[in-house]
């Protein structure tokens, strides 16, 4: 038996402490006029130099040029003649919060620059992720137009093809991890030109686009976004934070000036949906992800992906409060599904006579919309990478989630021949098989988890920024860590770990 294959779920927690250097802590907390522990967090996390700690602290990173994507440049004009010509834009998103905050995004920017805009947005449970031949024909049948794809494209050479042989010029932007062979158009991705670092989601890769085209046609300034595209970063920083992008560098920018626009009630919509959310007027980045993001996902997991982006669109008071609404109840009938699914996929594990280094459990009529939310439950759960398959008509339908050791896409390439489609990062993915596959496919991935991860790997650890003394701990402490925020991936909430602490006076 293979040792690094079996952990169990009640092994004790592995304990670490982020190193960092007193003397760097202590210097950014003088230079900076900064309480000593978040200095020491700061120091923690790579920040020794006092100057880029406060460009961290103050988001005043410069924003790189758009223009160092690759393709940047032909992009920007071929968008830009179809705007002046008047043609007709596409812009097909993708269902879920990246993809469709990225939609709304090119839709009103686009607009704003008096194009002749439209948008589609594919049905999960009709043509699946991405850019399907279904979505390009359509979209072809309504006669000469721009194709625009945000948040999806780079692994549909096939469809691009199929989108120029109908007629239509397309421009692909996209962050997720490319296949083999990359579509044949004017591509914006990380992997194409000499952008300094690769971790804009969707939304983020949109606001780019647009920040070229303002640049290309009224001159704008490379360094600083428009007035007229800051006050669009609600939208960036709504799929920034869903989308698990890192919160470092220019995302960090955005999505502090976009929580700003959310707590102002600067969008109809999002006004609406932080009220149904009851988060109205105290929405941080934890109210997005746990209480925005999960309202505007629900309705691309159950039913009709319109909603959430008609929703970003509106100006209506009255129509955003009757989807916001319709938006809430779904999200409470997919958490009803999605705790049914979680109890049958947990019965499965504690089923297994021990626990392999991936898990890969498929059931009957498990809804492929929520599958990757109980993928990410399991992961928290048992602390390995994990795919949940819905099994319906021969077909098996899923999602995958990962732990931070495992790069859950390479473990699909190297089962790339068992797969039907499939696509996404190291921490997620979506997939498709013939359920006749599923068993094979199972084993493949079990293999392959063992001979990546050793045990440690498979075990919780609770990673903590500082140690502490119980009587350090009091509200200045806690004003000074919230100074290092937004929180999220890339830039988590600070950890203590306290000694001869208690609790006194709980309020």
């Amino acid at each position: 038996m293979n040792d690094r294959r079996v952990l169990a779920s009640s092994d004790p927690i592995t304990w670490a402490v982020t190193p960092y250097s007193w003397r760097s802590a202590e210097g950014l907390s003088r230079d900076l006029d900064l309480p000593l522990v978040a200095a020491m967090v700061l120091a923690g996390r790579g920040f020794t130099d006092p100057e880029r700690a406060r460009a961290f602290l103050d988001c005043t990173d410069p924003l790189p040029d758009p223009f160092l994507f690759g393709n940047m440049g032909d992009a920007a004009r071929t968008i830009a003649d179809a705007v002046d010509r008047g043609l007709r834009i596409v812009v097909h998103g993708d269902y879920d919060a990246d993809g469709v905050t990225a939609t709304a995004l090119m839709v009103l920017g686009l607009r704003e620059m008096g194009a002749k805009v439209e948008w589609y947005l594919p049905s999960r449970f009709k043509e699946g992720y991405g850019l399907s031949r279904t979505a390009v024909e359509t979209i072809a049948g309504g006669g000469e137009a721009l194709l625009i794809t945000v948040d999806c494209g780079v692994n549909y050479p096939d469809e691009v093809a199929l989108a120029k042989a109908l007629g239509l010029e397309v421009v692909v932007i996209d962050h997720h991890q490319p296949g083999p062979v990359l579509p044949d158009c004017h591509l914006i991705h990380s992997a194409v030109g000499a952008y300094p670092h690769g971790d804009l989601c969707g939304v983020g890769l949109a606001l780019k686009v647009m920040h070229a085209l303002h640049i290309h046609r009224r001159s704008a300034p490379a360094a600083t976004l428009p007035d007229a595209l800051h006050a669009l970063l609600d939208l960036v920083a709504i799929g920034t934070i869903a989308d698990l992008a890192s919160l470092r560098g220019e995302n960090r920018y955005y999505v502090r000036e976009g929580l700003k626009l959310i707590n102002i009630g600067a969008r109809p919509g999002l006004r609406a949906l932080a009220s149904v959310s009851s988060c109205t007027g105290g929405v941080d980045s934890g109210a997005v992800a746990f209480r925005l993001a999960p309202r505007l996902n629900a309705a691309g997991r159950l039913a009709d992906p319109s909603p959430p982006l008609r929703l970003l669109l509106t100006d209506d008071e009255d129509e955003a409060a009757e989807i916001a609404v319709r938006l809430h109840e779904l999200n409470g009938a997919r958490q009803d599904v999605e705790k049914e699914i979680l109890e049958e996929a947990v019965a499965q594990v504690e089923a297994l006579p021990e626990l392999p280094a991936a898990l890969v459990l498929g059931g009957e009529g498990w809804h492929e919309g929520v599958v990757g939310i109980v993928a990410t439950r399991l992961v928290e759960r048992y602390h390995r990478p994990t795919i949940l398959l819905g099994l319906r008509e021969g077909v098996a339908k899923g999602s995958g989630r990962s732990i931070p050791k495992y790069d859950l896409m390479a473990a699909l390439n190297a089962c790339s021949e068992r797969l039907t489609i499939y696509g996404g990062h190291k921490q997620a993915v979506g997939l498709t098989l013939d359920a006749e596959a599923v068993d094979g496919f199972r084993r493949a991935v079990e293999a392959h988890a063992a001979a990546a991860l050793d045990t440690l790997d498979l075990g919780p650890v609770y990673r903590v920024d500082v140690v502490l003394r119980g009587e350090d701990v009091n509200a200045d402490t806690a004003t000074a860590l919230a100074s290092l925020g937004p929180f999220g991936s890339g830039n988590l909430r600070p950890r203590l770990l306290l000694v001869d602490a208690g609790v006194r006076r709980p309020e």
